[in-house]
């Protein structure tokens, strides 16, 4: 498959993880999107395409990448044109998030093309080149831009020219996805949540203020009422006022009850109203305030149960979607073992096609006699047995056994080469 520059760029500058694609990016730490790098770790298509490895058009010399601060320095120290100075230099010389880009270059002449090689200040660089070495894939989270990105490498196979020896193929390709975009619904449902749940609370707290407020004011009224009129008729009222006294404590206490079991979370215990005086309006207001504080209690359990269940949900659809990518596996796999399956196939089958011309060529020369046939069908039998041992060898080997036994690891390993040595 032949692709020129431009096919590798419609994949760069349209792919994103999350969700619509996006141009024109200004910096790392906006948006989503994928690169893709040669073997060597050059940069081969970005978003941004000024970051790609570029030549002189009248030398065909490679031009300046962008260095990290450390290696330009000794760069502008060493006098020499920059490629002599590279071919030399070690790659991937420690890299860290604690080392600083060669800004002169970014603002004075403007060469950001993108070697991973020389980008010190990004140690991504070196865990992508890791992840890649032997053709393979992976992911790691990193730090960049003030925020935590996860970025996912994958070499790309070729097997034919230069790149025929190396291991990462043509090359690799990188995207990266900001986190908290992965999070960013539960997140939100969260901060929704809590916005209902302390507008609940303060309402709550300012009902039992205002409630409390008004059972003290009119306890310390009916207290000065009754001080006065005990005062006044002491004399002629005693029985009547030690009778009064004693049926206002009550009450009282009745109330004062009701704050204290309140204050035990048993918000469902009521008074009973015995007057239309102002103890029973005072009992009455009591009713409702319980009335109140009981449905607000029920409006935030039912409020946590809904949270619950939608945390539920998002977690069924994250198995739903492990189960689909275990599934993708298994086919990956069984593709595989289908293509060695070929592999092994094709020996064989080229055999017998020169068979049936050898039969075909002695039988117009005329030496096509009972001996040739018999050697003939002889060789054919072999092979075909051998493509059907080879299915067997496969179906065997995949068999599934669950039960512990000994075995002598060399010929299991033998077994394991025989059967994709003709991938190799």
């Amino acid at each position: 498959l032949a692709l020129d520059h431009e096919h590798i760029m419609q994949f760069t500058d349209t792919v994103n993880p999350v969700d619509n694609p996006i141009q024109d990016i200004a910096d790392a730490s906006v948006g989503n999107y994928a690169f893709m790098w040669d073997y060597e770790g050059k940069n081969i298509s970005h978003p941004r395409d000024y970051s790609i490895v570029g030549y002189n058009p009248r030398t065909g010399q490679r031009t300046m990448p962008w260095l990290s601060e450390d290696v330009a320095k000794k760069y502008y120290a060493s006098k020499k044109d920059i490629n002599e100075f590279l071919k030399d230099y070690p790659k991937f010389e420690e890299q860290s998030l604690n080392k600083k880009p060669n800004m002169k270059q970014l603002i004075k002449d403007g060469n950001v093309n993108i070697d991973c090689r020389y980008l010190n200040f990004a140690p991504q660089c070196q865990g992508w080149m890791q992840l890649t070495q032997n053709g393979g894939y992976g992911s790691f989270i990193i730090h960049w831009s003030n925020i935590w990105k996860l970025s996912t490498a994958a070499a790309i196979p070729y097997y034919t020219g230069k790149y025929a020896n190396s291991k990462r193929g043509f090359g690799f390709v990188s995207i990266t996805a900001n986190v908290d975009e992965f999070h960013a619904a539960a997140n939100k449902t969260k901060e929704k949540i809590n916005v209902i749940l302390d507008s609940q609370t303060k309402n709550m707290n300012k009902s039992l203020e205002k409630n409390r407020n008004e059972i003290e004011k009119l306890i310390m009224q009916m207290l000065n009422d009754i001080t006065i009129s005990t005062v006044v008729m002491i004399v002629l009222v005693m029985i009547i006022a030690l009778l009064m006294s004693s049926y206002i404590s009550k009450k009282i206490e009745n109330i004062l009850l009701g704050t204290r079991k309140f204050s035990n979370n048993e918000f469902n215990y009521r008074l009973k109203i015995t007057s239309n005086d102002e103890i029973g309006q005072l009992e009455n207001s009591f009713n409702e305030m319980a009335n109140k504080i009981e449905t607000l209690v029920k409006t935030q359990n039912d409020l946590n149960k809904s949270l619950e269940q939608k945390v539920e949900e998002e977690i069924e659809k994250q198995r739903k979607q492990e189960q689909l990518l275990i599934q993708q596996s298994k086919l990956a796999a069984m593709g595989e073992m289908i293509g060695n399956i070929a592999h092994q196939w094709r020996q064989p089958l080229n055999a017998l096609g020169l068979v049936m011309q050898n039969i075909q060529f002695a039988y117009s020369m005329g030496d096509l006699d009972d001996k040739f046939m018999e050697r003939s069908i002889k060789k054919t039998n072999i092979l075909t047995s051998s493509m059907s041992k080879t299915i067997d060898d496969f179906r065997n080997f995949f068999k599934p056994n669950k039960t512990k036994e000994y075995f002598e690891i060399n010929k299991t390993v033998k077994k394991a080469i025989y059967l994709i040595e003709s991938t190799f």
